[in-house]
Order: C-alpha cells, then sequence, then structure tokens
C-alpha cells in the first residue's frame, strides 16, 4: 500500500513539475492523476494496492471542497458584486453538463443495444 501511495504521490508532483515547466494553466495535480488514469488504462486497470488506496480516500474527498468554500467566503465582496453572472454560468453549465451527459448515453445505449455491463 505504501508503494501505490508514492506512486500517486509521484503522479502528483510530476504533473506539478509539467505545470512549471510548460506554464499551462492546469493544475499539476490535474496533470498527474490524468497521467495515472492512462497509465491504468495501458495495464487495463490499477493494481489491488491502488484499488484499496482509492478506496480507502474516496470518503474524504468532500474535504477536497474546503478550500473553495473558504476562498468563496473570503472573497464574498466579489461574490456579491458579481452575483448574477455566477448564476448563469452555474445553470447554464450544469444544464449543458446534463444534455450532452444524456445525449452521449442515449447514442452509446442505442449503438451497443445488446451490450450490457453486470458488475
Amino acid at each position: 500500500m505504501l508503494v501505490a501511495f508514492v506512486l500517486i504521490m509521484g503522479a502528483v508532483l510530476i504533473g506539478d513539475v509539467l505545470t512549471i515547466t510548460l506554464g499551462v494553466p492546469v493544475p499539476g495535480s490535474v496533470l498527474g492523476l490524468l497521467a495515472a488514469v492512462a497509465l491504468f488504462a495501458s495495464r487495463g486497470g490499477p493494481t489491488p494496492s491502488m484499488s484499496r488506496i482509492f478506496d480507502a480516500v474516496i470518503p474524504y474527498a468532500p474535504m477536497l471542497f474546503v478550500p473553495a468554500g473558504a476562498g468563496v467566503v473570503a472573497n464574498w465582496g466579489l461574490v456579491a458584486n458579481g452575483w448574477l453572472p455566477i448564476i448563469a454560468a452555474a445553470t447554464i453549465g450544469t444544464g449543458s453538463a446534463l444534455l450532452v451527459t444524456g445525449l452521449t448515453a442515449e447514442f452509446f445505449l442505442r449503438r451497443f443495444d445488446g451490450l450490457r455491463v453486470v458488475p
């Protein structure tokens, strides 16, 4: 399990180095975890120790929203001044995401009608 944790932290570190080196406006952790997903996809999935790490960490995922909430509270004046564009962006973005997800799911369900995946 320690090896799996080191691999995850290594992927995040590589992502941070890439972000700084390339100057891309994407958080390093996102690049690192995308690299880890690509690695898992090439190997056919995560190793059992990686799966155990993910299962152990996922209950704490809501803690990732704490910094965002603190940022909203710290910048409440900006939020109060721009509430209309924020509400519009959230509403349009959510609606668009739901629409695209539904249409994509419908497309694939029709295309692969006979294919059923049972866990």
